[in-house]
């Protein structure tokens, strides 16, 4: 089996059309989409970093038009203290996390909720 890990970039695949797309021509050729990763701000890349709480809009939008296979993939973050599942939106401008994986056996499984600004692209 083999299984996609994509990059979540501003201007690049950062609508819902796009996503859809790519993820049912993945599923058509046999691969599974696994991880849509949030664009990592580091030196040079910081304009394809789409803010949090848009990114969980248009994947949210994406997995409406999606089934099966092709919506089972996974919003996450790579962060320095593990891989971290963005779950979704909780009220207004917080979000639920979830460790995927993680680097401290104490965080294993962990849900946090954040408060995030609006343009804010990272933890």
């Amino acid at each position: 089996m083999l299984r996609n890990q994509a990059v979540f970039l501003k201007g690049i695949n950062d609508n819902p059309d796009t996503l859809v797309k790519l993820f049912k021509k993945l599923v058509n050729i046999g691969i599974f989409p696994y991880y849509l990763f949030q664009c990592r701000p580091t030196k040079g890349n910081s304009k394809y970093g789409i803010p949090l709480l848009e990114g969980i809009d248009i994947v949210e939008e994406a997995k409406a038009e999606l089934s099966g296979i092709a919506k089972s993939f996974r919003y996450v973050i790579s962060h320095k203290d593990g891989k971290i599942e963005i779950i979704g939106k909780y009220g207004y401008n917080s979000v639920v996390f979830k460790y995927h994986q993680a680097k401290h056996a104490i965080d294993r499984g962990k849900v946090f909720v954040r408060e995030l600004e609006p343009r804010q692209t990272w933890l």
